[in-house]
């Protein structure tokens, strides 16, 4: 957790498209957060990874985590 407060806001368009999108996590914690939401939802569509995430992977292998 970044410290900041996290949520997932989902949007649904007037043409059925949905977005999912999170705010406030690090890494792979949006996925989680996110994952059965999706799953019920029935379609995975693009995912785009924000900074929050690029940060906490160059945290991580900064820190010898990842290769």
């Amino acid at each position: 957790m970044s410290g900041q407060t996290e949520y997932v806001d989902v949007t649904i368009e007037n043409d059925g498209a949905v977005k999912v999108e999170t705010t406030g996590f690090s890494g792979e914690a949006c996925f989680n957060a996110t994952r059965e939401l999706e799953a019920a939802l029935g379609k995975k569509g693009v995912t785009a990874k924000k900074p929050e995430y690029q940060k906490s992977e160059r945290a991580v292998r900064k820190a010898g985590g990842i290769a």
